[in-house]
């Protein structure tokens, strides 16, 4: 059976699991040979943007929206060339499912990370079908954590032998020259503050940090990101600078230049930020939670997802953590590449 890969994906805007899937490509293009493989994508979708030079690129009509697409063009071709598909988001053709990933479940597991919002319950409900989709089609999982693997048998009874752990990377950091525009325009110092990635998701946990600023007032601590509906409750801090999005250059920037990264996630698929920050020098600030000791071991500072009234410096200063060495070596783009082909030529032999 031949092998397609869904790219829909990488035309959606950059979060984690497309930032898995784009990096994971790319990285994958430098290990093949011309045409060695076959990515699809919607007919409308211009392939000349893609960073891909040794895919075979393959545009299907049908309705322009990326899931309906998904769900009725790509499924059907599928079906007809009898291709099995691989989806390294978190989706999969309900009809046609392939060898697809399951980033995390987290929504399965921890109802209270949800809103009641329509959004909110419309996205558990769809996670949900993909899921059952994924599990009962009997074909491979892909997860990015040893963590999550054990999540997934827990909750859903799969056998073991179907999941692949294939971890992350960071490598897509160093293609960035630092941008410091925004630290300049702030007028804050090396190493005179913490930073962090803020999400609208309960889960990541953005009330700790502004919990901590309040016990930490002397501190500044600067939140990139999306903005939050906490951030009504903290105009009186003024010890939290709050500066919306920013590109990857500037992100590289602020990890390079601050006092420590912090990422109090109550629950994570893998947790691609602090690796990133790590990979550039940063201090690490993580929560004991998930997957992120699994992953980052004695090389983070580690706190209570729970509990904020701790004084940072004070965690830095007395606690000795590791050189990132081994786990930057161990979690690249080049890697999980490896792994995927790995697992495409024991499904299909020689492709």
């Amino acid at each position: 059976m031949k092998i397609v890969i869904n790219g829909r994906m990488l035309y959606r805007r950059i979060t984690g699991v497309e930032r898995y899937a784009l990096e994971t490509l790319k990285a994958m293009d430098k290990l093949i040979e011309k045409n060695e493989l076959d990515i699809v994508i919607p007919s409308n979708l211009d392939e000349k943007v893609l960073p891909l030079k040794n895919f075979n690129v393959i545009k299907l009509s049908g309705c322009k929206r990326g899931a309906i697409w998904e769900q009725t063009a790509l499924a059907l071709y599928a079906k007809k060339n009898n291709v099995k598909v691989i989806n390294m988001d978190f989706s999969t053709p309900i009809f046609a499912p392939g060898i697809s990933t399951i980033h995390d479940v987290g929504f399965k597991q921890n109802a209270q990370f949800l809103d009641n919002t329509v959004k909110s319950v419309c996205t558990k409900m769809k996670l949900n079908i993909y899921c059952k989709t994924i599990v009962n089609s009997k074909n491979l999982i892909a997860t990015p954590s040893d963590f999550q693997k054990r999540e997934i048998i827990r909750v859903y009874g799969v056998d073991p032998n179907r999941i692949f752990v294939t971890g992350a990377g960071w490598e897509h950091i160093t293609k960035f020259d630092a941008d410091d525009s925004v630290i300049n325009s702030l007028k804050v110092s090396h190493g005179q503050f913490f930073f962090s990635l803020s999400s609208n998701t309960i889960n990541k946990n953005f009330k700790w940090i502004y919990e901590a600023a309040k016990y930490n007032k002397d501190e500044l601590f600067v939140i990139a990101g999306a903005r939050t509906n906490l951030d009504r409750d903290i105009s009186d801090l003024k010890n939290v600078i709050r500066i919306g999005y920013l590109t990857d250059a500037q992100i590289k920037a602020f990890y390079e230049n601050c006092k420590a990264f912090i990422f109090p996630s109550f629950y994570e698929g893998f947790g691609i930020p602090p690796l990133e920050a790590l990979s550039v020098g940063a201090k690490i600030i993580i929560a004991k939670s998930s997957c992120l000791p699994e992953i980052y071991k004695d090389a983070a500072y580690y706190i209570d997802p729970n509990v904020s009234d701790l004084d940072l410096n004070q965690l830095i200063k007395n606690t000795t953590v590791a050189k990132p060495d081994k786990i930057i070596n161990k979690y690249t783009w080049c890697n999980v590449a490896k792994k995927w082909l790995e697992i495409i030529h024991r499904e299909v032999g020689d492709f």
